[in-house]
């Protein structure tokens, strides 16, 4: 049995979507003329032209999107999105202060739960040399134990932390600068004698 035709010519598929979609600007404007225009020469030109220049600022224009969101953003635009959050870079790089941001977003604009309090100190762990634990103690406090971190870091992250934290619930932050110098209790929990790498940041 023949094949059928369409009775649209040989461009139907790349002019009209019958077949394979071409979906740049140029490929867009050339759909777009009328027949007796596409033999034209000049005015082709002048079309394809003007899609070049177009399909150049559509593909800027996409690279200014990425690097504007909150989880790409670079340079200044992460202290756009800092402030945004009342967070401050405090001379952070770019890659840990992003982090930083979204954490402090999360907690800022979502319910003050337990659950957030876990889902911030993912955040705040993820990608990093830092182990996190939490602990809730029933439904009155919960502490995080924060291992392989400095003293500076660990301070930034407890006043994130805390903004997640329900304003009925006491929250305490354990701090394990080195893990093979801390020594261990007959219970398993880490004895944190508020030594030189190991101690407990004021809580509430």
């Amino acid at each position: 049995m023949p094949a059928e035709s369409s009775g649209y010519g040989a461009d139907w598929g790349t002019d009209w979507g019958g077949g394979d979609y071409d979906l740049s600007v140029q490929a867009l404007v050339k759909s777009r003329l009328i027949t007796a225009l596409r033999e034209v020469p000049w005015y082709f030109e002048i079309a394809s032209y003007i899609a070049e220049q177009l399909q150049t600022m559509d593909e800027i224009l996409q690279v200014v999107r990425h690097h504007s969101g909150e989880a790409t953003a670079v340079g200044k635009t992460i202290d756009r999105h800092g402030a945004g959050v009342l967070q401050p870079r405090e001379g952070l790089g770019d890659y840990e202060y992003r982090k930083t941001v979204i954490a402090a977003g999360a907690a800022l604009f979502r319910e003050q739960t337990t659950e957030l309090a876990l889902d911030v100190l993912r955040i705040l762990v993820t990608d990093t040399n830092t182990t996190g634990v939490y602990r809730d103690w029933m439904t009155s406090a919960y502490e995080y134990t924060l291992t392989g971190i400095t003293t500076a870091r660990a301070a930034l992250w407890d006043r994130v932390l805390r903004r997640a934290k329900p304003d009925t619930i006491s929250m305490h932050t354990k701090v394990v600068e080195v893990e093979a110098l801390a020594f261990g209790l007959d219970d398993g929990g880490l004895g944190l004698d508020q030594g030189r790498f190991a101690y407990t940041l004021d809580g509430d």
